[in-house]
Order: C-alpha cells, then structure tokens, then sequence
C-alpha cells in the first residue's frame, strides 16, 4: 500500500486558516485523513486508492502508480485497471485518475484509454465517488474540441482484453523497443555527456493552462463577476491561489480594474468563499468570457467618503455590510 505525498504549501487548509475545505477528507473511502491548519495527517487505513488526489484541486496529494502510458500497433495508449479486474492491476482504484493525470498522458501523446474494472457498484469505495475517470474524461475531451484540439476517448473493456492489450503493449518511448530506436540509444551513449539541463517546472495545476488558449471557448472553470454585486474590497484577489483573479493598478498604485483568467483558476472556490456579496460565480464546464470589471476612486453616495468602487452608474458601498463570514468550501 502506498499513501499519497503531501504538500503542505499547496493545501488550502493549511495556506488559508481561516478556510474549511477539506475536500480529500471528504473523498477519501476510509476515513483516513484528518486536515488541520498544520498538517494533513494520514492514517493506517489508507489503502492507497488514490481518490483524495483528483479531490484536491491544488494537487497538494499526489500518488505515483505503475506505468500506464504504452505503445500499442503505433498508438500511444493508456492502460490502467484496478485491483478488482486485470491481473496486473496498475492502480487500486482506476477512478483516480482524474483531470490532472489525462492532461499529463495528453501531454505525452496519449489520446485513448483502455479502462477495465470490477462492478464498481458494489466497491466499497462507491458512496464517496462523486467523480468518475469517465466523466474526468468527458470534462478533457470537451475542452479539447472546443479548443480545435485532438481529443480523448476511454473505453472500458473486460479483463481478458486488457490483458491481451497489456500483453501486447510496450512503454512509451522506450528506447529500447525497436532496431531503430536502439541504434539510436547506443550512439547517445557513445556521445559526451551534455551540460546538465535546467530543472523543469512542474506543470501549471489549473487544468485550462494544459490545453490551447482559444479566447471565450469551453473552460474547465469560468470566473464572472457581477458589477452590481461587487463592493471592490479586493478579497477574491488578494486571496486567489492562482492569480486567475488580479487587481490591476496604475503607476501610482490606484486601483484600475480586475482582470478574470479563467483558464488560471482551479475551481478552488477561494474566491466565491470570500466574496461576502455573492458577486462571483465560477461555473464548471462552461464558456469563459473573462470580462474585466473597471475600479474608480470616487466619493460615495451612501458613506460619503471616497474609496474605491466598481465603475457602475450605482456602484454599492463596501463599508455598509455585514463582518466577513468563515470560509467553507
């Protein structure tokens, strides 16, 4: 059994104190994890499913399966079943892959799955699955199309033709795996060594920033604010994980606007908890239109005093609200 890896600097919990997310705990079949605003706390009764990861929308728990990208007939598939079905089980659970892991295998030149697993209807781990591989799958492959890009297809199939598929199937770019390939492989080993090469980034953790830009297409999340709600207290901003909300100013620090990237955002639901005026909506699988809200400095109607409001013929007053709530994901 292998737990997840924890990266405490991406978990909301514990970046956020006075935020409720807990989403991995919620997602989690075993009641195995326990978030506090220190740690994230992993017991025995982990099985290693993976379903805390695709949960958590900053990929603050990550899990390494067996390789599941292959090569078969000239295709670049991937090939992942769960303990229940294959024989050579490659995950615990196949539903853990989510979002995150398809756009890495697209990345990759992986384009098709090959799914097989047990009846998930009677897995004990299907009250908490609230997403599946397939409807991860759907949500990828529609924002791909949307973007005039290659999409994604997965196909469940028996263990027996997974097997056969997993027989027949070599790892991906393996060096080794034709005559070509090798002869290539011994003349890079017959070459000096190259100076070593700067460390990659990871890749970005929004999922929109993994796939074509194509302005006002299908986003996996969409940011809008509404001008009428909006008081310009600058909360959504100054809190935004991603900077997929930013204030903009000027030179001399005035405030100019909030410019939206939705294909930043990754649906954490900071911003929408602490908005006290319920001015932004992040829609899930909807068209992104990223329609920047203008800021002034201007005397106020209902204060009287001069602060900074949402550029509206009748713009609301931010001093005249009630305290800022508790933040509950």
């Amino acid at each position: 059994m292998v737990k997840p890896k924890v990266d405490l600097a991406r978990c909301l919990d514990t970046r956020y104190p006075q935020l409720v997310c807990g989403s991995c705990v919620t997602a989690c079949p075993r009641d195995a994890l326990e978030v506090s605003p220190d740690q994230v706390t992993i017991a025995d009764t982990c099985d290693g499913c993976g379903l805390c990861a695709p949960a958590c929308s900053e990929a603050a728990l990550t899990f390494s399966p067996a390789r599941e990208w292959f090569v078969i007939d000239d295709e670049a598939v991937g090939l992942a079943a769960c303990e229940r079905s294959a024989s050579s089980a490659t995950r615990v659970c196949v539903h853990a892959l989510g979002v995150r892991e398809l756009l890495d295998g697209i990345a990759a030149g992986v384009h098709r799955w090959q799914l097989a697993t047990g009846d998930c209807g009677t897995c004990r781990r299907a009250p908490r699955l609230e997403a599946s591989v397939t409807v991860a799958a759907s949500r990828v492959d529609a924002v791909l199309r949307a973007r005039a890009a290659r999409g994604l297809t997965v196909g469940l199939v028996d263990s027996r033709a997974w097997d056969e598929a997993r027989r027949r199937a070599r790892p991906l770019a393996d060096p080794l795996a034709d005559g070509e390939a090798r002869r290539t492989f011994l003349r890079r080993l017959l070459r000096p060594a190259p100076a070593p090469a700067a460390p990659q980034l990871p890749p970005p953790i929004a999922p929109g920033q993994r796939v074509p830009r194509r302005a006002g297409a299908l986003a996996f999340f969409a940011i809008s604010i509404d001008p009428a709600a909006c008081t310009a207290c600058h909360a959504c901003a100054r809190l935004c994980p991603t900077d997929a909300l930013v204030l903009e100013t000027d030179a001399a620090g005035a405030s100019l606007r909030y410019s939206l990237h939705s294909d930043a955002c990754t649906g954490c639901g900071v911003c929408e908890a602490s908005c006290d005026d319920s001015a932004i909506t992040v829609a899930v699988d909807e068209p992104a239109s990223d329609t920047p809200v203008p800021l002034r400095a201007a005397r106020c109607a209902t204060c009287a005093e001069v602060h900074t409001q949402v550029d509206t013929p009748t713009p609301r007053c931010r001093r005249r609200r009630s305290p800022p709530r508790l933040l509950v994901l």
